[in-house]
This record gives C-alpha cells, sequence and structure tokens, in this order.
C-alpha cells in the first residue's frame, strides 16, 4: 500500500531539501535536483523507516493483546468439581 504525496506535501518537501542543502553545504539546488533526491529518499530510504514502524506497531499490539488476554484469564469462572 503506497501513500503518495499531495502536491503541497511534496512541494513542502522540495524546498525544505533545497533548504537543508542551502544551510548544510551552502549549495542552491533547483527543484530538479530536490526532486532526485527525493526520490531517491522514497525509494531507498524511506522503506527501511517504514519497516520499522510496522516492526514497532506490532510490539505494541503485541504488548496490549497480552494484556487483553491476561485481563480475559481473570474473568473467566472456576468450575465446580
Amino acid at each position: 500500500m503506497k501513500k503518495t504525496l499531495s502536491k503541497e506535501e511534496r512541494q513542502q518537501m522540495l524546498s525544505d531539501i533545497q533548504r537543508f542543502f542551502y544551510d548544510t553545504r551552502g549549495e542552491e539546488i533547483g527543484e530538479l535536483a530536490a526532486g532526485h533526491v527525493l526520490d531517491f529518499i522514497e525509494e531507498s530510504i524511506a522503506p527501511h523507516y517504514y519497516n520499522q514502524a510496522l516492526d514497532h506497531a506490532k510490539t505494541l499490539l503485541d504488548d496490549r493483546l497480552a494484556s487483553v488476554t491476561e485481563e480475559l484469564y481473570v474473568l473467566e469462572k472456576q468450575l465446580k468439581r
């Protein structure tokens, strides 16, 4: 499931990249070059962060499910023998 950026989001990211290059390297890059950097980030770097976020979400869900499971066991009625 790939989320596409809105025009506004993409434009903001391009501006951020251009500002980064200027602030850190003193280089003014155009929108085309910033677009290439953004495309590289989307294709090569972002998937690592996406997968890490999924792992984090899975861990949180596993912890919550374990908590709910414990609460359900507490609610069980004892059987008479």
